[in-house]
Order: structure tokens, then sequence, then C-alpha cells
């Protein structure tokens, strides 16, 4: 089964109100911590979808780390910021876990904070596509130009998806920033 039948069917899944029984269930088929991350990335983020994923996570010895992101990523979207920060308080400061670091951003309580807590996260770990996009959106979203300028320029050299490339190219274009 494909990422994509896959993130399919565990949104039907879930929109049908299925336990996280038959969550965990379908997420057996996923042998490898790449193709449950692609899963992840791409799935709509509901906390009991993330709850599975971050199970099948255990079940495959992958990166804890990176499952609690996830999940604590589903609880900010959701609204329980309680959770999320609960989640995030398991792990340790000194993660560089793209994932973890996004997270930790997404719980700031302002713009500000949030780019501040980003451009913590793109310092730890550079080669971070995810960080990258989410500092060249949020510095354009705060009116810090020049920052944002510079992200999408990064951005614009390192993306390695076709899709997302071609909005950053038309970012760039429309700011003039080339």
């Amino acid at each position: 089964m494909s990422a994509e039948q896959l993130v399919d069917h565990l949104e039907r899944l879930e929109a049908a109100g299925e336990p996280s029984t038959k969550l965990v269930e379908a997420l057996r088929v996923v042998r490898d911590p790449e193709l449950l991350w692609r899963v992840a990335d791409s799935v709509v983020a509901y906390p009991a979808i993330m709850g599975a994923i971050y199970q099948r996570a255990s079940e495959l010895r992958a990166s804890e780390d990176t499952a609690l992101g996830y999940l604590a990523l589903s609880h900010t979207l959701s609204g329980d910021l309680e959770a999320a920060s609960k989640i995030l308080g398991q792990l340790p400061r000194s993660s560089s876990d793209p994932v973890v670091l996004s997270a930790w951003a997404a719980l700031a309580d302002d713009d500000a904070e949030r780019v501040r807590r980003l451009e913590g996260g793109v310092s730890r770990r550079p080669d971070s596509l995810r960080l990258w996009r989410e500092l060249a959106t949020e510095t354009l979203r705060a009116g810090q130009r020049e920052r944002s300028r510079e992200a999408h320029l990064w951005l614009l050299a390192h993306e390695q998806d076709s899709q997302q490339r071609e909005r950053v190219a038309k970012i760039v274009e429309d700011n003039r920033w080339a």
C-alpha cells in the first residue's frame, strides 16, 4: 500500500469514528520508519491518527522523539495546548528532532516567539526543510521581510519537492527577492 493510499485509509477510518485499535491495525502494513514519517507528514493530524502513528513507531523502534513531536503537533492543531505541552515536557530540551522543534515553536504565544523558536531549531538542524519552511512562513507572517527573504532563498536552493519549490519560487518572484 502506498503512503497516499494509507493516508486516505486512515482518514476514512478516523472520520467513521473507528477505535484506535483499527488505526494501529491499518498501520501494521508499514514496515519502516521512513514510510511512517511520510504518512505522518501527509495525513490530517488528528490526535487519534497520530496516537496510532506513535504506537506503530514504538513497535518499529522508530524515533520516539519524532513520534511524540507529531502527537504534540496534532494536539496543538486541535487546540489542546495543555496536552501538547505535557507531551513536549517529556522530551529532553536538547532534542534536535525537527518535528519536536516544530511542535515546540507551534506552542509559542506570539509570532515573535514562534520565529525565535524556529531560529533556534534551524540552528540545531540547519538541514531541516521542515524547519526552514516554517521559518519562511512565520517570518513572512510576522513582517520580518529580510529574514523571510533569506529563508525563502535558502529553500529555493535546497527544496527537493517540486510543488514546494514552485510555491517558494512564486513567493520569491512576487516579493522581487531574486
